[in-house]
């Protein structure tokens, strides 16, 4: 599948619709903005996970696009997330900060 094909996916008992990557990962549609431990168990909840940094179109072509803004990943360092907004931005934030949204891979 290429990074254009949208797909139906069964995640958990959740029919969702969402695209496949250049590195074979599944995402979802995106959610709404989040403290980074509300989103990991977001994502938990449907059976995915947070996207780490270096999966997202921020590192490679074909990644993980990010949702809307500033997006989520699972990629930690002394307290904080880092974030992306496809090939235009990434940051460190606080872990309590609520300003990013989610997108969970699978």
């Amino acid at each position: 599948m290429t990074t254009d094909n949208l797909l139906w996916a069964t995640v958990g008992s959740l029919a969702v619709a969402g695209k496949t990557t250049a590195n074979n990962l599944y995402y979802d549609g995106g959610n709404s903005r989040r403290s980074w431990s509300s989103a990991n168990s977001l994502c938990q909840s449907k059976g995915m996970r947070l996207p780490y940094f270096n999966e997202t179109n921020n590192q490679i072509s074909g990644g993980v696009s990010s949702y809307l803004d500033g997006t989520i990943t699972g990629t930690l360092s002394g307290g904080n997330y880092k974030n992306w907004f496809n090939t235009n931005y990434s940051d460190w934030q606080p872990l309590t900060f609520t300003g990013d949204y989610v997108r969970c891979v699978k």
